[in-house]
């Protein structure tokens, strides 16, 4: 077959040379009307003698020959014979290596270089979990320090059940830091209230309690105690100065707690306070979650903008508002 397709793009390209030359077509048509049958049989004749590696992908590889003995008539296919020939005598060696050698890549010490890095986050807890080297583990301790406390707390949590006792005493001395951190500042602003009640300080205090919660420093009765404690200080300075990012707050702390009519109503109170319906939508959707009202969901979900903590709902977007239609 490969030797009949060579035969008949010899005898047509052959042809429309002649023809051309001798005068014998009167017109152009018949010269591209050859060299056209030539240039799809010299095609596929090259495709068919080409190293299967060369032939992948098929479609590149066909279009290449093709243009090329299309577009150049007897030159084109003249260069695309010699490119075979190099590539059928020597083709390239296949490698013997099966495992290569990587250099060891130290942990990121930057904060503006560790999420951008090739271990991140989930790296990181890679390293926690399986790297047998305890150096590496407290490396990976430290690393944490630069990433966002949401996202180091769980880390540290990791850290603290590991067998190196420095590894232990280093990933809780973080987590302690980090409560002492806030319970200075709260000291402080307790400090600050008793000399004068602003709706300011009562505001910070509120976010402080609600950061005891937010990172997860506490759980079982404590973290309710914190909420009810951010309940207080948000109630008061709404009472003070009725914003609608107070009331926004003010509600956040009700879901948490499991308080949806007293959220609702303070996600109400926002709205009519001037802020934007779109930005609160996540809450009223878990709201509506929570009450079993999932045909809710769907029109809240569509709109929402993120809450003003920075929250992204793309991934329940694409859940809601795709699924549930």
């Amino acid at each position: 077959m490969t030797i009949l397709l060579i035969l008949i793009t010899l005898i047509t390209e052959t042809l429309s040379i002649y023809g051309q030359a001798t005068g014998l077509w009167t017109s152009w048509v018949w010269f591209w009307l050859f060299h056209g049958v030539a240039a799809a049989a010299y095609t596929l004749a090259c495709f068919r003698l080409l190293p299967e590696e060369y032939k992948r992908p098929t479609l590149q590889s066909v279009l290449f020959i093709s243009v090329i003995s299309l577009a150049m008539p007897v030159a084109g296919m003249i260069g695309l014979t010699m490119l075979y020939v190099v590539l059928a005598n020597w083709p390239r060696k296949p490698t013997n290596i099966l495992w290569r050698r990587a250099d060891h890549i130290e942990l990121p010490s930057e904060a503006q270089t560790i999420t951008t890095s090739m271990f991140g986050v989930a790296g990181l807890k890679d390293i926690l979990l399986y790297h047998p080297d305890p150096e590496r583990r407290l490396a990976a301790v430290k690393a944490c320090r630069y990433i966002p406390n949401r996202e180091a707390l769980p880390l540290f949590r990791l850290a603290v059940t590991d067998k190196e006792d420095d590894i232990r005493l280093l990933a809780f001395s973080f987590i302690d830091r980090m409560e002492n951190t806030l319970t200075q500042k709260i000291n402080t602003l307790k400090v600050k209230l008793e000399k004068s009640e602003t709706a300011s300080t009562l505001v910070q205090l509120g976010e402080l309690y609600w950061e005891f919660y937010y990172l997860g420093l506490s759980d079982g009765a404590i973290t309710r105690n914190y909420l009810e404690s951010a309940h207080i200080y948000f109630d008061k300075a709404a009472a003070l100065d009725p914003r609608g990012q107070i009331y926004i707050k003010l509600g956040r702390v009700h879901l948490a707690l499991g308080n949806l009519d007293e959220a609702e109503m303070c996600f109400e109170n926002a709205i009519a306070a001037g802020s934007d319906r779109d930005s609160i939508a996540l809450y009223r959707a878990e709201i509506a979650f929570k009450r079993r009202e999932y045909g809710k969901i769907d029109d809240l979900l569509c709109k929402c903008s993120g809450g003003p903590d920075g929250e992204h709902s793309e991934e329940l977007q694409e859940y809601w508002c795709v699924s549930a239609k």
